[in-house]
């Protein structure tokens, strides 16, 4: 499974609170509130994360609503390689063994 960056587990963090579908704007808003970032950054976020199959978007006018899909479980993130679930024996924890 492919991990997510800093940016694009934000705006998934947006999303999975979300109660409804959201255009770029209000993802905007929502992100801008820990940071300063461009309306083009969230709409090539968004983008990105549709066509990596991690969003579903409709067309709503000319603007596109953007949501989860509907039976996903939250994407995991980057991580440090540090785990407070690692195993005692040592072996790698589950955030950075490869997944199939």
């Amino acid at each position: 499974m492919r991990r997510l960056g800093e940016l694009e587990a934000s705006v998934m963090d947006v999303l999975w609170n979300a109660t409804e579908p959201m255009k770029v704007r209000d993802v905007l808003a929502e992100v801008n509130r820990d940071r300063e970032l461009a309306y083009t950054t969230i709409m090539t976020v968004l983008d990105n994360l549709h066509r990596k199959d991690w969003v579903v978007r409709e067309l709503d006018g000319r603007a596109y609503r953007t949501r989860r899909p509907r039976r996903v479980k939250k994407p995991p993130r980057k991580t440090s390689g540090t785990c407070s679930t690692r195993p005692a024996t040592g072996s790698p924890c589950c955030c950075t063994s490869p997944r199939p």
